[in-house]
Formats: C-alpha cells, structure tokens, sequence
C-alpha cells in the first residue's frame, strides 16, 4: 500500500472547521495567470533540457538520465505534497516551490557538470509536481461547482496557450549560452507576481489515500497498462524528442513548431475520440487511438525536417488521448467512491512509468540511431494494441447507460486532469 495525495479532495472548509474564501472567476484570474507562468516556464526547461544538453555535448543517454531525474522528481512530489501544504498552506509551498524550481534552472545555466543537471532536474520536478498539486488543490477550494466549468474554460486556454507559446522562445533567445536559462529563470521568478497580488485564502490540504497496486488492476488491467504505456511514450518525447527532431535537420524555430504541434494535436483529438469513446465499447477509442499512435511512429521513422512536423501532429494528436482515454474507461468500472483513489493511483502509475521512459528510449537511440525513438514508441503502442484486444475477449463493456462520461483534460497527464474531471461534474 502506497500512501500518496488525492489531488482533488479539497473542501470549501478546512479541517479545522474555518471557511474558506469562496470567490469568483475574476478574483482566480491571479492565480490562473501565475499556473499559466509556471506551467509555460516548465515547458520551456523540458525542450530546454534536451536541446541545451546537446548543445554542450550530452548524449542520448545522458539526456534520458536528466528526464528520468525530472519524473523521480515528480513521484516524490505526489507523496509529499500533501505533508508540506498542512504547516505551510498553499501561498508559501507555491512560492517556495517555484523559487526552488527557478534555482535549479540557475544551476544549469552556471554549469555543465552532467551531475549538476541531474540534481537540477530533480529539484525542477518536484518543485513542478507539488506546484500542479497545489494548483489544483487550491483552484477546488477556492470556487463551487456552478462555477468551476467557466474556471477551467478560462484555465484551458491559459495552459495550452502558454505550453506552446514559450517554446517560440527558443529561437528568439538561442539555445547555447545563458540567455535562455535567464529568461527561463524569469518566468518561474514571475509567477509568484500574480499570487502575491491575490486575496485569496488556504483551502483545506489535499488528503492522503491508500493506493494498492494490485487493487487499482482489478479495476482495469486495460486503463492500468494505458496510463504506463502513455506515461513512457510522453515522459520520453518530452524530455527526449527535441533530440530527436534536431537529429533529423530542425532548427530551434523547427524543434520549438515540433513540439508545440503535438501538444496542440494532443489537446484537439481528445474531443473526437472522447465523443465516439461514449457511444461504443471505450476501447475501440482505445485502439483506434494507439493505431493511429502507431502509423505516425512508424512514419516519424523515415522523416525528414520537411514532414517531422507533420508528423509530431498526428503523433501527439493520437497518442496523448491515452491518457484521458484510459482513466474514463477505468472509471466505468469504479464506484463514485473510488475516484480519489483512482486519481492518485493513476498519479503513481504515470510518474513511475514515465521515469523509466526517457532513459530506455534514449539507450536504443545511441545504439541504433535517433530514428530509433519512434521504433521505442512504436513497439510500446503495438504492445497496447495487442492487450486490449485481448482483454476484449476476456471483459465486456459495460452498458453505456451505466458508464461515466468522457471528460476531456486540460492536459494529457494526471498533473492537472482530474481538477478538470471535478469541473464538469
């Protein structure tokens, strides 16, 4: 048993029984726009990470090494969090993670020692993963459920806006010397701006649940398996495909359009696959998804920086889905009362998977070239393909009537999702 945070199980009154300030969208606007800076200045450090790495002489494998240090990060994130915000409540963790994470960057900027880097990214990802937690725990807390869907409206546009956005930064600044890393530093030193102007008070703590692996697959082997199988594809294109697109001939202006694509494609395919996820057995979605993830690996293999772009879209557009895809079909077979659990097994399930991701993937690309990468994602996806159809033959779907609706996340990882799921229900 694992004890971990459920990161959607704030209430409108703290444990000790004092209310806590409930306001409307205006009044969150603050705090949306310091997620967004965080969110954004963390998309950058990720392409960074890789590009930066290569443009000192880091290899494959190296770089592999510093995205599995950013997910352990992140791991240890979702087991402490919820300890630190009790004493410290969310103003001072917030602030005080995103100083840790804007140090770490600081760190890379002043060194090219590889170990440097390694602690670096181990701070950024726990910094980054106990700031999602205390986004999210703060944005349930702080606002009721007739107006939570207008919230994540406004919060959707401010996260994808601001994901894709800065990685146009690199071209603009460079991706050698430390003008970059500066500007890096600056967006994480600028989302505390906006949280210090807000008067917005301490929501209750995330709680701490019990999470039983071997519960969690006895509620759905398929969503299990899809949640790992995302986790190591998505763990290892961001932190390890930017070297991949440079290998095929894109420059910064091209690696940062790469990037940016999927994400985008990632955000939009959601919509179609949830809607026909709803009206059929979920894991034909499933599938249809993974093939289409497949297609696009398999493509990705023989591309050029005329068509890498290309297909980073359709790759990200179908294999980033899986995520959503697979917690709304593990959700079918759950009682309303296994959410949070869910939630948080699903957290533990993502980081531990997409650690080992980035450092497997990036092994094989030094043994058999950086076309390798999509051969690694390849594999993983037809792997999926072939256990959901047979768990198809051994599990029936269960009745649509009784089935919960598809919510589409604000972004394709558990960091954020379920305070989208809580949103519209």
């Amino acid at each position: 048993m694992i004890r971990t945070g459920a990161l959607h199980h704030a209430f409108p009154f703290s444990e000790l029984g004092t209310p806590v300030q409930m306001t409307g969208i205006p009044a969150l606007i603050l705090i949306i726009l310091s997620a967004a800076l965080t969110i954004g200045a963390n998309g950058l450090a990720l392409t960074l990470t890789a590009v930066g790495g290569s443009d000192i002489g880091y290899d494959a494998s190296m770089i592999g090494m510093l995205g599995t240090a950013y997910y352990v990060g992140q791991l240890t994130a979702a087991l402490a969090t919820p300890a630190i915000l009790r004493p410290a409540g969310h103003i001072r963790v917030f602030a005080g993670l995103a100083s840790t994470a804007a140090i770490s960057i600081g760190f890379m900027a002043l060194s090219q020692s590889p170990y440097i880097w390694f602690v670096s990214r181990l701070l950024c990802g726990f910094a980054f993963g106990g700031i999602a937690m205390t986004i999210e725990s703060w944005m349930m807390g702080a606002t009721d459920k007739t107006r939570r869907g207008r919230l994540m409206s406004v919060y959707r546009i401010a996260d994808l806006g601001s994901v894709t956005g800065v990685q146009f930064l690199l071209p603009v600044f460079g991706t050698s010397g430390t003008a970059i890393f500066i500007v890096n530093m600056m967006l994480f030193c600028a989302s505390l701006i906006p949280l210090t102007l807000s008067k917005l008070s301490n929501p209750a703590p995330p709680a701490q649940v019990k999470v039983s692996v071997r519960w969690m697959w006895s509620i759905s082997p398929v969503a299990f398996v899809g949640v790992a199988v995302l986790a190591a594809v998505n763990g290892a294109f961001r932190t390890v495909g930017p070297v991949y697109a440079s290998s095929v001939g894109l420059e910064a202006a091209g690696i940062a359009t790469f990037v940016a694509a999927s994400v985008v494609a990632g955000a939009l395919f959601q919509y179609p696959l949830g809607w026909y996820s709803d009206r059929a057995d979920r894991r034909h979605s499933l599938l249809l998804a993974t093939a289409g993830a497949t297609l696009a690996s398999f493509g990705l293999t023989f591309a050029g920086p005329e068509t890498a772009v290309i297909g980073a879209f359709f790759f990200g557009g179908f294999a980033l889905p899986l995520y959503p895809l697979s917690v709304a079909h593990a959700y079918d077979f759950a009682e309303p009362e296994d959410f949070v659990r869910l939630s948080a097994g699903f957290l533990m399930i993502y980081s531990a998977s997409a650690a080992v991701g980035p450092l497997v993937s990036s092994i094989m690309m030094d043994a058999f070239g950086p076309e390798s990468f999509f051969v690694y994602t390849g594999i993983l996806h037809t792997g999926f393909i072939l256990f959901v159809l047979w768990r198809m033959r051994v599990r029936a779907a269960p009745p649509i009537a009784l089935r919960q609706r598809f919510v589409a996340m604000v972004r394709n990882s558990p960091l954020f999702g379920n305070l989208t799921r809580h949103a519209d229900h």
